[in-house]
Order: C-alpha cells, then sequence, then structure tokens
C-alpha cells in the first residue's frame, strides 16, 4: 500500500516537472516570437518612414508639396503597416492623393516571407477622367530562398470603374552574397536587387473590359464633340499603330506588339470585353536570365525570343 502511494507520489512529481519544462519552452518561445515581432515591426516602421519622407523631400518642389501621415506599424504576428493619407498638392490644388496606404507582412522569416499591400487612388484635378482613372491597388509577393535562388510569386491587381487589370508573375533571383541574405531585413533595402540576375520563368495579364470603350470615347469626344464612332475607332488604332512602331526595332519585338496591342484595341474600341495573355519560358531558354539594370530595347528584344505567347481576345 505504502509502496503504491510513493509510486503515485512519484509519478506526480514527474508530470509536474514535465508541464513544467513544457511552460518554460512554450514560454521561451512565446517571449522569443514577440522580441522578433517587436524587432521588425520597429524596423519596418522606421524604415518606411524614412522613403517615405525621402520621396517627400524629392516631390516637394515648388508650389507642389506632398503632405502625409507616417506610417504606423501593429501587431506581432501579422504585422500591418499603414498611414492613412499622401496627397501631393500644387498651391491648393490636389494633383492625386493616395488613402488607406497598407503594407501586411505575413509569415515571416529570415528566408522566407509573404506581404500584401494596397492603396485607395484618387486624382480629383482629373474628375472628368475618374471612370478610367484606378481607385483601387493591391498585391500580394511571396518570397522564399532556396540553395542559391530567391523566387518571386507576384501577383497585382488593379481596379476602375471601367475595367479590371490583373497581373501575376514568378521569377527566381540570383544575388550576391546570397547566404547572408535576412529577407525582412533586405526587402527594405533599396540596393537589394543591384546586380541581380533575373530568370523570369513566367507571367501573364488580364484586362477586362466594364464599358471601358465607351468610358474612353466619351473622354475623346469631350475633347472632340463632332467625331463619330467610325472616326473614334480609326484614331485609337493609330494611336496603338504608333505605339507599336515606336518601340519595335526588329521583326521579333514588332511581330509581338502587333499582336499584345492589337488585342487591347479590340477591348478599346468595343470589338471585345477581355485581352488576356500568358507568356511561358521556352524549355530551350529555361535557364537564361537578365541583368536587373537591362535597357528597354533589351528587355523587350529578350521578352520577344524567349518565351511562347498565348494571347486571347473575347
Amino acid at each position: 500500500m505504502v509502496e503504491n502511494q510513493e509510486k503515485k507520489a512519484s509519478g506526480k512529481k514527474f508530470l509536474l516537472i514535465g508541464l513544467l519544462i513544457g511552460v518554460f519552452i512554450v514560454a521561451g518561445l512565446g517571449g522569443y516570437v514577440v522580441y522578433q515581432g517587436q524587432k521588425i515591426k520597429k524596423y519596418a516602421q522606421d524604415t518606411l518612414n524614412q522613403k517615405l519622407e525621402t520621396f517627400a523631400n524629392i516631390y516637394s518642389v515648388g508650389p507642389s508639396k506632398i503632405d502625409y501621415d507616417p506610417i504606423v506599424c501593429s501587431g506581432l504576428f501579422y504585422i500591418q503597416c499603414q498611414s492613412k493619407h499622401l496627397t501631393l498638392k500644387e498651391q491648393n490644388n490636389i494633383l492625386f492623393a493616395v488613402q488607406n496606404l497598407k503594407l501586411e507582412l505575413v509569415d515571416i522569416d529570415t528566408k522566407s516571407t509573404e506581404f500584401a499591400y494596397s492603396f485607395d487612388f484618387h486624382m480629383p484635378v482629373f474628375a472628368e477622367y475618374k471612370n478610367i482613372i484606378p481607385f483601387l491597388v493591391k498585391g500580394t509577393q511571396r518570397l522564399e530562398m532556396k540553395k542559391d535562388t530567391l523566387n518571386i510569386f507576384s501577383k497585382l491587381k488593379v481596379r476602375a470603374d471601367s475595367y479590371d487589370f490583373d497581373m501575376d508573375s514568378e521569377s527566381d533571383l540570383y544575388l550576391q552574397n546570397q547566404k547572408n541574405i535576412d529577407l525582412w531585413k533586405d526587402f527594405f533595402d533599396p540596393n537589394f536587387l543591384q546586380q541581380a540576375q533575373i530568370n523570369l520563368k513566367k507571367f501573364g495579364y488580364t484586362f477586362a473590359s466594364k464599358d471601358f470603350s465607351k468610358a474612353l470615347y466619351h473622354i475623346v469626344q469631350s475633347e472632340n464633340p463632332q467625331i463619330t464612332q467610325e472616326e473614334y475607332k480609326k484614331t485609337i488604332g493609330g494611336f496603338f499603330d504608333f505605339i507599336v512602331s515606336l518601340i519595335s526595332f526588329n521583326e521579333e519585338v514588332y511581330g509581338l506588339m502587333q499582336q499584345v496591342f492589337g488585342s487591347l484595341e479590340m477591348v478599346c474600341v468595343g470589338d471585345a470585353q477581355k485581352s488576356k495573355l500568358n507568356a511561358l519560358k521556352k524549355e530551350t531558354q529555361k535557364d537564361k536570365r537578365i541583368d536587373s539594370n537591362i535597357s528597354i530595347p533589351e528587355l523587350l528584344d529578350f521578352l520577344a525570343k524567349n518565351y511562347d505567347y498565348k494571347i486571347e481576345t473575347k
């Protein structure tokens, strides 16, 4: 009887010790996570405000001035940084206003991170163009370090009264000194992508009209009340032909731009409701990279020669 009681007492003692050890481990991990969260939050807030101040100083020239609310970051496991407004004014006129600017950091790690951003956009001085000016921009990016590359998955959404624009891409970045990269910290460094090489694996976009052609026609008509629908179509066609000729310097680029802008032209004149493009790296060129400081002509040439395209117009 006495022996059984001793065994029970001994078992309770070990159980209590085990529980205490578990509590200490959980408390220690929790404390570390809180500490890391506080450190990341402070670094993000300080760095973003420094960048915002620099931006405001650069563009506050002469009669133009940028006013903004400082960015405030909150949270520990899910960090959200927000500025309620940023406006560019010239005298008493607001040229543009960004409201509810948000940057949300989730799944934070030194080797992987995911963030989302969004803001409302207004241009009061161009009220007559309200239907074609975006009112909302938002997107996400997922960054993951894998061996010698940084994988980036990006999504962008632009919303306007007369259209929706969506874009996505997947790429690998090859950076210098990758072993020393701390993603949540280096992400805010403006030199992060300098001298990086990029393998853009695939990308695509969808431009979906919500009476975009009517909105654009009314704008053109406000400048030229006598213009007919047929004249409007010729004007838009001539504009896109000019763009294609301006940026096309060889046959490959010219052929691709004709397809891309031809599809967009059909949406702009009301002959289609959607223009969709998907580009996938050719298998024979899958390891080919570009430099981050590549010129626009070089980039267009690279895109024309190294991808298979599927362009849909509906």
